[in-house]
């Protein structure tokens, strides 16, 4: 302040600002923050009421400046000046705690924080994975067109489709012999018309390997004791269910011989009996006991004899009080009782399961099913329909059928579950009422 006027002298005299900042820094030897605000101080400044104000400043921070130093010099000093503004801030805001502190406490599973509901997954031939509840399928007629359920690409189509609990285990077994599980809720979420996840990013696939089965483990009651291997060739292998369960790497259960592959598998309770079914519409229907359990490196045992070219398609078990359900790959269906296939010894040729012809087109699904039961059938378009099991029509033997699912041209089924009474959730539509619920891309019928 003293040499105020050099300094305003050197100011009006420099040619511009930077000119002022650098004649301040070297003849005064001021900082260039200092010079800054030299320059950017107001004239009004410059009077004695503001002198004086600036030296009362300056007296301050220098007396700050002292005090910090002491404070930060002797440790001492410095936990009381500690004390004091910790009770200073206990006085302005202390308060109850709002939180508990315990000395234990429990964890909470994720999976039980994960909604408890009925699904149903869908997996594409081209590998997408995918679940929607049951409730997003509306009951309907037989000889319905569906509602679009399971988007695929023009060169993709829906290769089979398994009803099951977000709770549950869900068992993919491939076609060279091994088995592998997911949790329903693992399996990704999709809105209709949605594609899904590519399996081989969920489990571990080899190359050329594809799943051929979905199996859901059972809800309460008995438990499932054996797991039945079918292969396309007509080789059997019954596996105790045991060697399958709680293992989260994928497990080889069967040797298989060059050029065949899986066709079906099924998880038994150790005395059922099998029916054997074959793209042929020939039925064979054998107690699961003529399959001795082998170990998972065993190749198994011839199960049927086949004719030309047919191949087995599928293999379910016959309980009591169900009917075989019989699906074409043109949409023909029908039930039959499983009395009307007597029990033969396994290596047979099996009997005549429907009267086939090129209307029907060979058989492609045959499932056990109660009157009670429902279908859901997906075709190669993705197209989905479920239907009333009483809907399909009880018919002999050597009857052709009726239509159950109604293609458009050049489309065809390409695989159908069960939805079993027992897992129907309350609250269904009544009288034949069908629920409107949102589907992406549904066609009105």
């Amino acid at each position: 302040m003293d040499r105020i006027d050099e300094v305003i002298r050197l100011i009006r005299e420099a040619a511009n600002d930077d000119v002022a900042e650098r004649g301040l820094i070297d003849r005064f030897g001021f900082s260039q923050l200092q010079a800054q605000a030299i320059l950017d101080m107001r004239l009004r400044r410059l009077t004695g009421l503001q002198r004086e104000k600036l030296e009362e400043e300056m007296r301050q921070l220098q007396a700050d400046i002292a005090s910090y130093e002491r404070i930060l010099g002797d440790p001492r000093t410095l936990d009381g000046v500690i004390r004091d503004e910790l009770a200073d801030l206990g006085k302005r805001f202390g308060d109850e705690r709002r939180t508990e502190i315990l000395d234990s406490y429990l964890e909470t599973p994720d999976e039980q924080l994960i909604p408890e509901s009925d699904i149903v997954v869908v997996l594409s031939k081209d590998g997408l994975l995918r679940r929607q509840d049951l409730e997003s399928y509306a009951l309907q007629g037989r000889g319905g067109k569906g509602r679009k359920g399971a988007a695929v690409r023009e060169d993709d189509s829906a290769a089979m489709v398994c009803v099951t609990h977000t709770h549950r285990d869900l068992y993919f077994f491939t076609n060279r012999g091994r088995v592998m599980s997911l949790r329903g809720f693992a399996i990704p979420e999709t809105r209709s018309g949605g594609k899904g996840r590519q399996i081989a990013s969920l489990l571990p696939l080899e190359d050329g390997e594809t799943v051929v089965t979905l199996a859901s483990e059972e809800a309460g009651g008995e438990k499932w004791r054996y797991a039945f291997f079918l292969t396309r060739c007509a080789i059997a292998k019954r596996v105790p269910f045991s060697e399958l369960m709680d293992s989260n790497r994928p497990r080889r259960v069967i040797t298989l011989d060059e050029g065949d592959e899986i066709a079906q598998v099924r998880l038994t309770r150790g005395r059922d009996d099998l029916l054997l079914m074959t793209a042929g519409a020939k039925a064979l229907r054998v107690p699961e006991e003529e399959f001795r359990p082998m170990g998972r490196s065993a190749r198994g045992v011839r199960a049927m004899n086949l004719a030309g070219d047919d191949h087995i398609i599928s293999c379910d078990v016959a309980g009591d009080g169900e009917d075989v359900m019989l699906l074409s790959e043109r949409g023909v269906g029908k039930r039959t009782r499983f009395d009307e296939f007597t029990p033969h010894h396994r290596a047979t040729g099996g009997m005549l399961a429907m009267k086939i012809s090129e209307r029907t087109g060979r058989l492609v699904a045959c499932h056990a099913v109660h009157e009670q039961d429902e279908m859901i059938a997906v075709t190669v378009r993705g197209r989905m329909i479920r239907v009333a099991v009483q809907e399909i029509r009880l018919l002999g033997r050597a009857a052709t059928g009726d239509i159950t699912v109604r293609l458009d041209e050049g489309d065809l089924v390409a695989d159908c579950s069960v939805v079993r009474a027992d897992a129907l959730r309350s609250g269904e539509p009544e009288d034949g009422e069908t629920r409107s619920l949102p589907f992406e891309g549904s066609d009105p019928t």
